[in-house]
């Protein structure tokens, strides 16, 4: 009998699961316990790096050397100011400088062109002679040059020797002027003072009366013959006189 049950524990044990022999003893567990399996602990998975390229306009990293490692970076450069917040000064002093510098540009300009202007060849086809009358200003002679033919722009003319001959003035008397003179050469003419002059020829055996009688005749003399010369007073010759010679002048230089 005693075989018998030894034999049968035998079976029981080798037919007992080797998982049960792995969790709790047989010798410690009642009868009619229910065997306890054990929770077995799960490794978690290794994280799985992924290579990405970086993007195109990513900044490049260079690798540093050991002293520039230690160097401090320098520091972020400041931002601008926008344009309102320059002050109102700045902006109004920005368009001042603006204005004067347009402002010289188009005066040299100009000056440039006027230049050309006062020295380029006028529009007199042959030479003229053209009479200033006394107490005229340039205004005046210019408006007279123009109407002449002489110049083109009396502006020209006025501007030019104001600039070119400040002290000077132009003096009144026949000019003769050439053709094709630009307005340096009128200017220079006027102020030269070199009039033109004509010729008054007195011949022998005249009595004072004719002598004065063709005086009278003469149409650049001016002025009338107050009082007859005595006879034989006056010297027959050929007399230089400009325009404007009055005829007691000339009978006093006779």
């Amino acid at each position: 009998m005693t075989d018998q049950v030894s034999d049968k524990t035998r079976v029981g044990d080798a037919a007992r699961p080797e998982s049960a022999g792995q969790g709790v003893p047989a010798a410690s567990m009642a009868p009619g316990d229910a065997p306890s399996v054990q929770p077995t602990a799960v490794p978690e998975p290794a994280p799985v790096l992924i290579a990405t390229r970086p993007p195109e306009d990513a900044p490049r990293i260079s690798p540093k050397s050991p002293r520039a490692a230690i160097e401090p970076d320098a520091a972020p450069p400041k931002p601008k100011r926008s344009v309102s917040a320059r002050g109102r000064w700045v902006v109004v002093f920005n368009g001042i400088f603006s204005f004067l510098l347009i402002l010289s540009l188009a005066g040299g300009l100009g000056l440039y062109y006027g230049r050309l202007t006062f020295f380029a060849p006028g529009p007199l086809e042959r030479d003229r002679v053209v009479n200033i009358p006394r107490g005229s200003a340039i205004g005046d002679i210019a408006a007279i040059l123009k109407r002449e033919g002489v110049i083109e722009d009396p502006l020209l003319l006025t501007v030019g020797s104001l600039i070119y001959s400040p002290n000077e003035r132009p003096r009144a008397g026949e000019y003769l002027f050439p053709a094709r003179a630009s307005a340096r050469q009128v200017s220079d003419i006027l102020i030269s003072g070199r009039v033109v002059e004509h010729s008054v020829t007195i011949p022998e055996g005249l009595t004072s009366q004719q002598i004065v009688a063709r005086l009278l005749d003469v149409d650049v003399l001016v002025g009338e013959v107050r009082t007859t010369p005595p006879e034989g007073s006056l010297l027959p010759d050929t007399y230089r006189v400009i325009r404007g010679t009055t005829r007691d002048d000339l009978l006093r230089r006779m």
